[in-house]
């Protein structure tokens, strides 16, 4: 199983008995929304930081022009760290120690999707057409990343459009930011469904970072279950041809 999944729920059920017996063992206290920092593949010194700050993994961004050599040397320089590749199409070659992959284009084909066992998240646009949005559940992929870049404060309606769209599907929803969110900001975007926050290395500070660890931790109790959700509301209106469905009149 994928680490970022694995993680992913243990995050849902924020503790974690750990093994032993006796009253010894407490329960291990886990953020319920994952951080991932995010880096350039030639990015050596932010390689450095990605290990001592307080992070549940890495993505590597790659662009057309990124070679595999290059991405093979950030990986070797992340181990033991769990980390993902991000660029516009799925790797044509697997990078060794690759956990999960980011996508971009949703002309992908889904023949290189489901014909291997990795992990796929995609990218959407924060203002994807509300029909669009209501058929993202049903997509091979097992996770979705949505971006809010420039260093903007977060917004009512930033949180309604994230809203819209993780209250559309049952699969984890991410976000990429360029700085790290307030701490008031950090329960707003855990209430409308956010499970990990991507956030780029270079411009913010192993201090910051593990501030922000503290700041997740000490978030309260969620009392609404993601599992409670409606989940894709386009299947509440769909006609059933099942006859068991339909009323029978006394």
């Amino acid at each position: 199983m994928s680490q970022l999944l694995d993680k992913l729920d243990r995050a849902g059920d924020r503790f974690v008995q750990p093994l032993g017996f006796g009253g010894s063992s407490k329960r291990e206290d886990v953020s319920p929304i994952l951080v991932l920092g995010a880096i350039e593949a030639d990015q050596t010194d932010e390689t450095k930081k990605a290990n001592i700050a307080k992070l549940d993994g890495v993505v590597i961004k790659a662009t057309d022009k990124t070679t595999k050599a290059a991405l093979d040397k950030s990986a070797k320089l992340l181990n033991p760290l769990m980390f993902g590749v991000w660029s516009t199409t799925p790797q044509s070659k697997e990078i060794k120690g690759i956990d999960f992959e980011i996508f971009d284009d949703s002309s992908t084909t889904v023949g290189s999707l489901t014909a291997n066992e990795r992990t796929f998240l995609m990218t959407v646009d924060l203002g994807i057409d509300e029909g669009l949005t209501r058929a993202i559940d049903l997509l091979p992929v097992n996770a979705f990343i949505i971006q809010i870049l420039g260093g903007n404060e977060l917004t009512i309606d930033h949180l309604l459009q994230i809203g819209r769209i993780s209250t559309a599907t049952s699969k984890p929803v991410f976000l990429h930011l360029s700085s790290i969110p307030l701490d008031d900001e950090l329960r707003g975007l855990r209430d409308v469904g956010i499970a990990a926050l991507i956030i780029d290395l270079q411009d913010n500070s192993i201090e910051e970072f593990a501030k922000l660890h503290t700041s997740l931790l000490a978030l309260p109790q969620k009392t609404l279950d993601r599992d409670q959700r409606k989940v894709n509301s386009s299947l509440s209106n769909r006609i059933s041809t099942d006859p068991d469905d339909e009323y029978e009149e006394d």
